[in-house]
């Protein structure tokens, strides 16, 4: 219990028991409205200050998550980079190792093998937008958790401010 609650709680006890004037009790009743409303005010900010610390953490694992998932998208783009490589050099050596060479079947097998490419390509771009989206997002929830601190430490100096 802080020493504005048990300064609100004396003087209400004083008021109930009737050992003081009416100008007194009017007077020790604005000082618990002022108190009450100090309190509610400081309890909600540094519950805002709570929550945006758990959406922070939150954030930095969904941070860590991206970056993963970029990587792995990029490893993915190398993958099919070297499996179209593969298919060309098969279509381009097939001759020389006496097999006979069927142009319909290497096109298909490259333009399918440069379609994987262009498609974990397009992965990779959209994991670095969701890391970057998930960046600006704990940027901005970072100013806000300062503002917020800076509020509670005010509160915390300045009751009736």
């Amino acid at each position: 219990m802080s020493a504005w609650s048990s300064a609100a709680s004396l003087s209400r006890a004083v008021c109930e028991l009737g050992m003081t004037n009416v100008e007194q009790q009017r007077m020790l009743r604005n000082n618990n409205v002022i108190t009450s409303k100090f309190m509610g005010e400081k309890d909600a900010r540094s519950q805002e200050l709570s929550e945006q610390n758990d959406k922070a953490v939150d954030l930095t694992f969904k941070k860590i998550a991206a970056e993963k998932s970029e990587e792995a998208a990029f490893y993915g783009v190398i993958g099919a980079a070297l499996n179209l490589l593969g298919t060309v050099i098969k279509g381009v050596t097939a001759g020389s190792r006496g097999e006979k060479f069927n142009l319909a079947t290497f096109a298909a097998d490259a333009i399918n093998g440069l379609g994987t490419v262009m498609s974990k390509y397009l992965d990779y771009l959209k994991a670095g937008a969701e890391k970057d989206s998930v960046e600006e997002d704990l940027k901005r929830l970072n100013s806000q958790r300062v503002q917020t601190d800076e509020a509670v430490q005010a509160l915390d100096a300045n009751p009736y401010a």
